[in-house]
């Protein structure tokens, strides 16, 4: 999700920006973040369709934030705009260039989650995505972008699109409870999960991958899973049919 911080307080951007933080962490989506200290910084590197949501203080110095929006909507006339103020005295104001909603200074966590929470029912659907530290770095992996994940005791191998191998010291659980809820992945075996994108066939109790892998399939269960893989493919191409 595409957001822009407007505000000419460096201070309240970053409350501000800590929350969205914790709001895509507790969510698991991932946020892409410009922060502007005026109206005239904004614009000047604003274009339709940059932004998803758009964070605008309505007291600045230089060019007000009603001003700004004003201008913006000549631009994109359906990013989603949230006004940030100390005072609703000035809302009548705000509505007039279709703010989305208002936040009263100083933030409350509970006031920005429910804001979000509304705000992302008219976006489309973020992708999920994946997080883990390896060597104290954050990693993020779009869920798209994963071939296979499988268990290794306490750890887990992560394998990408890239052809990139990655070792967390996390479960297994950590990672298919969030990946199972995507119609893309199916497990295979206990504790192989794989993007069914990626399977090219199953054969002799294995799945071989894309990339060349071969990962183990639970016998007993091996016709079903290998069932599930023929009825998505099927309605995968279904689907592209239907859009040409």
């Amino acid at each position: 999700m595409r957001i822009a911080l407007v505000d000419d307080s460096e201070i309240e951007r970053g409350i501000l920006l800590s929350l969205i933080t914790d709001y895509g962490c507790e969510k698991q989506i991932l946020f892409e973040s410009d922060c502007f200290d005026s109206g005239d910084a904004f614009l000047s590197s604003f274009s339709s369709d940059k932004y998803d949501i758009v964070f605008m203080d309505i007291f600045m110095n230089g060019m007000s934030g009603v001003e700004t929006a004003s201008k913006m909507r000549q631009i994109d006339s359906h990013v989603i705009l949230i006004f940030l103020t100390a005072s609703a005295d000035y809302m009548p104001d705000a509505f007039r260039v279709h703010a989305f909603h208002y936040i009263l200074k100083p933030y409350q966590k509970d006031a920005i989650f429910a804001c979000l929470n509304d705000a992302s029912l008219h976006l489309p659907a973020s992708e999920t995505f994946i997080s883990f530290s390896v060597n104290a770095i954050e990693v993020r992996i779009f869920a798209s972008q994963i071939v296979c994940i499988v268990a290794d005791s306490h750890y887990t191998w992560i394998t990408d699109r890239n052809g990139q191998k990655y070792h967390p010291c996390a479960a297994f659980g950590t990672f298919s409870k969030q990946l199972l809820s995507d119609r893309h992945f199916l497990l295979v075996s206990r504790g192989v999960l794989c993007n069914m994108d990626d399977i090219k066939c199953f054969s002799s109790g294995s799945c071989l991958l894309s990339n060349g892998q071969t990962l183990p399939v639970t016998l007993r269960n091996a016709k079903r899973i290998e069932q599930t893989w023929r009825d998505y493919c099927f309605s995968k191409t279904r689907d592209q049919t239907l859009e040409i």
